[in-house]
């Protein structure tokens, strides 16, 4: 019989409220061994399971995070609710239909405050970290049509105009300041530690 081999696994939780976080998860590795080109999946968790929202290189992913709550915490209105009530839906409707639902939107203001991008043929969530109208940190996610998919694979999903019909919106919540903050300041942590072994690295092998 095959000896089991035991996956470490490294787990970062930003949590939303008492059941539900955003989890970034490192298989295989404790944070002694995370560096530059570390992977990581990052899910939205909930008591009705996960929904996976990245997988991609750890530092891409928690850097995106720090850019956008730096810009959701200190910079001015992002997102003017009143035009945009649903970032998700305008995105899809936009980018589909080549329109867009109201004739003040403009398209860089559905692109612009999009942290992390759909995972092709997976469950394609968007998500969106941005500042409405009233000052409140807003941490948006809504599925996307999966548009990036070939002429092989095209009957495995609805046509637009039916998949639309069954569109909303996967969660939103209003981010209090001091959470805020609190993720920031965790996730430059995160940061400091890979920037710190990848150097120590650089530094063992004597090309610095």
């Amino acid at each position: 019989m095959q000896e089991l081999k035991y996956q470490e696994e490294l787990t970062y939780i930003f949590p939303l409220n008492e059941t539900e976080s955003i989890t970034f998860i490192v298989q295989d590795c404790k944070e002694t061994c995370l560096y530059y080109d570390s992977w990581a999946t990052v899910y939205f968790v909930s008591n009705e399971g996960s929904k996976l929202l990245a997988h991609d290189v750890l530092y891409v992913k928690i850097s995106d995070f720090v850019d956008y709550l730096e810009k959701a915490l200190f910079r001015q209105i992002a997102v003017d609710e009143q035009k945009i009530p649903d970032p998700g839906l305008f995105f899809n409707e936009m980018l589909y239909k080549k329109r867009i639902v109201h004739e003040s939107v403009l398209s860089e203001e559905l692109y612009k405050n999009v942290m992390w991008s759909p995972v092709v043929a997976r469950e394609n969530i968007q998500t969106w970290l941005y500042k409405d109208d009233l000052g409140n940190i807003i941490f948006f996610m809504a599925p996307v049509y999966p548009f990036f998919f070939t002429a092989k694979n095209a009957k495995k999903f609805k046509a637009y105009s039916e998949w639309i019909k069954t569109y909303k919106i996967v969660a939103k919540y209003v981010i209090e300041e001091n959470i805020g903050k609190q993720w920031l300041e965790k996730a430059k942590a995160i940061m400091a530690i890979i920037e710190n072994n990848s150097a120590a690295v650089l530094r063992t092998n004597g090309s610095v």
